[in-house]
């Protein structure tokens, strides 16, 4: 599980998870945002949920690309 140094010490984090990899889902992100809630860090983390046919293999769809250049904008860092 992510060090609570390093949690502590971090920026804003964005986590994209496709319910569709059910694999990574049920092992990885759902134990990692309950570790964040009760962190009392979940302020800092930003989850975006979203579902595309083919699970890992085939990446995210274009909303959560979409989610993920918003957030990147909202974080008002310029470098590319």
């Amino acid at each position: 599980m992510l060090s609570p140094d390093v949690l502590e010490n971090a920026g804003r984090i964005l986590v994209l998870q496709n319910t569709a990899d059910t694999f990574h889902f049920e092992n990885h992100y759902t134990p990692f945002v309950a570790h964040v809630e009760e962190s009392g860090a979940a302020w800092k983390v930003r989850t975006h949920e979203f579902t595309h046919p083919g699970g890992h293999r085939h990446g995210e769809n274009r909303d959560a690309f979409r989610t993920a250049e918003a957030f990147w904008e909202s974080t008002g860092d310029t470098a590319a």
